[in-house]
């Protein structure tokens, strides 16, 4: 049974792009990535930011059409 909170409205397209984004919000780190991150920063490399990294590997990967089984778009919206 879906609850709603203050009648808020449930809307099934939201709730499978923040499923979706729970299960991949940790793609775009790398090893050590925290560490990782820091040291790039400070030598300005553009893959130190693992938002960065993940943004792409939705959109640009064989993650992008996997998730093109929740319907077009998906992979867009899911990197925003």
């Amino acid at each position: 049974m879906i609850q709603r909170d203050q009648g808020n409205q449930y809307h099934p397209h939201r709730a499978q792009v923040a499923l979706a984004a729970a299960l991949v919000h940790d793609v775009g780190h790398g090893m050590f990535s925290h560490a990782f991150e820091e040291i790039g920063r400070k030598l300005n490399l553009p893959l130190a930011h693992h938002e960065t990294v993940s943004e792409r590997l939705i959109r640009d990967s064989g993650i992008a059409p996997a998730l093109g089984e929740f319907g077009g778009g998906f992979a867009q919206a899911l990197s925003r």
